[in-house]
């Protein structure tokens, strides 16, 4: 009788836990089907804010796997797409999914374990790809000379890519063999390169994709079509070159190919956020790039930034309504409020979208709210209410001691012109440091780093704070250990 008892009670348990199971799963499939209800929604402002092509290229290949608590996982179909979107749109990831997920904080990203699944995304893909193919040979669709606004800034760079284009193979032999752009971020590079993908003989290569095509064809013993892919172009455009800095073998391929192209009579246009002699460079590839014509792309004038958020202004009324409503007013603010290119349309972006969200109109208020949120480390965009105490000068010793005790360097070399990959890194996080925790202007900055000149010191900061946001774990655990020490 007992036994009985007892089979009868181990099948009530088991039929219990089958049936919370059960339970446990429909409330999962619930939560997850929730989750990718929202996603989509998320989908679709990251389309609208970044732009369809953009998208199409890097967002659409992300899924959504999970929600826990404060965490929203994504997964990436490769290393290289998860890298390249961590690099350059991991906040605005960020900021639309908390529109969606208040409560959220944290977002990570994983790389699919689907191996088949990788390979044909690989494939598919128009990028990261050695081969001819047409997401290195067209342009951005939005990025033409045509629409290129010139100004004081940047003319010099315009005329000189344009000339290279409306001119032919013949009379281009005229021009300069290398020609290398250099300005801080969002000034406008990027777009004047791609406006200069003007025939099929044109290969455009950013820094990374360059990289990534570069290690796929060694692994897949391919170096020679590789090579030879790039040198039967005639106009090779390279962006960012500054991430090639510190990766001696792929620098040395890359100056090695730029050489032979210059050889060859054919043309190169490289783009970096430095002067030459201010990046860590080969000795072989600086020379390389000041035997060519330096041009620098400066800062724009309040009067350039309102004729380019006029034209952007222009696009977007095409796409909706309450963009011709945002009056002069609002786009001089949105200019007096932004640094580069990049921050103000993305701005007026943000502006426009959060009017059609909220079914509200454009207002000038809208311009200190958005940038305000937009932003928790730049004392130019911190609230004028709060007055934090300034900094002794015995702080400001005791961090750069931390920083010159973790770096194994001496004053006198962070100080002085000598370029090595520790020496850059030590400069960035120090300027990082000091603007960050101490709210020390850029020249305030500079003076405690060999008087370095503002627009150096503004690019060393950006440079450590963009390799924070996109998640690289060293930098993270430099910044931290550091911000221990000083506490």
């Amino acid at each position: 009788m007992k036994k009985v008892v007892d089979i009868i009670r181990i099948r009530e348990d088991a039929k219990e836990k089958a049936e919370g199971k059960e339970s446990g799963i429909r409330s999962t499939n619930e939560s997850l089907e929730r989750t990718e209800e929202n996603w989509e929604i998320v989908s679709k402002k990251l389309e609208y804010v970044i732009g369809r092509t953009a998208y199409s290229n890097w967002l659409s290949k992300i899924q959504i796997l999970a929600r826990k608590n404060d965490t929203v996982v994504l997964e990436a179909p490769s290393h290289y797409v998860k890298e390249f979107v961590m690099r350059h749109y991991f906040i605005n990831i960020l900021d639309a999914i908390r529109e969606s997920y208040p409560s959220v904080m944290h977002v990570e990203i994983a790389v699919s374990t689907n191996q088949n699944s990788a390979v044909n995304d690989d494939k598919s893909s128009t990028f990261g790809k050695h081969s001819r193919n047409t997401s290195l040979t067209q342009p951005h669709s939005s990025y033409t000379f045509h629409n290129f606004v010139v100004g004081e800034a940047n003319k010099v760079a315009y005329f000189m890519l344009k000339h290279l284009c409306d001119t032919s193979t013949s009379e281009a032999i005229t021009a300069p063999s290398v020609i290398y752009l250099y300005g801080e971020h969002g000034s406008g590079k990027t777009h004047l390169l791609q406006s200069a993908l003007c025939n099929s003989n044109s290969l455009y290569y950013t820094a990374e994709r360059f990289l990534q095509s570069y290690v796929d064809s060694i692994r897949g013993k391919s170096i020679f079509s590789f090579k030879k892919n790039i040198l039967d172009s005639e106009l090779l455009l390279f962006d960012d070159v500054q991430f090639l800095c510190g990766r001696e073998k792929t620098e040395k391929e890359f100056s090695h190919i730029v050489a032979t192209m210059i050889e060859g009579g054919k043309h190169v246009v490289i783009t970096g956020n430095e002067h030459p002699k201010l990046l860590p460079l080969s000795k072989r590839l600086e020379a390389i790039l000041l035997g060519g014509m330096v041009v620098e792309i400066k800062q724009p004038t309040q009067i350039l930034k309102m004729k380019i958020l006029e034209q952007k202004r222009k696009v977007l009324s095409h796409k909706s309504e309450i963009a011709s409503a945002v009056s002069d007013e609002i786009l001089e603010s949105i200019a007096q409020k932004t640094s580069n290119i990049r921050e103000m349309e993305s701005l007026l972006q943000k502006i426009v979208m959060s009017c059609e969200i909220l079914g509200i109109e454009p207002d000038i208020n809208l311009v200190d709210s958005i940038s305000h949120s937009d932003s928790t480390d730049d004392i130019s965009e911190k609230s004028s209410n709060t007055s934090p105490a300034l900094p002794t000068q015995s702080q400001i010793h005791t961090a750069i001691s931390a920083v010159l005790s973790y770096y194994s360097i001496t004053e006198q070399q962070l100080s002085s012109k000598i370029k090595t990959s520790s020496l850059i890194y030590a400069r960035q996080t120090l300027a990082f440091i000091l603007r960050n925790s101490f709210m020390l202007s850029f020249h305030q900055i500079g003076h405690y780093m060999g008087n370095r000149t503002h627009s150096t010191v503004m690019s060393l900061y950006n440079t450590f704070k963009k390799t924070l946001q996109s998640g690289n774990s060293q930098a993270v655990s430099t910044y931290n250990h550091l911000m221990s020490k000083l506490q």
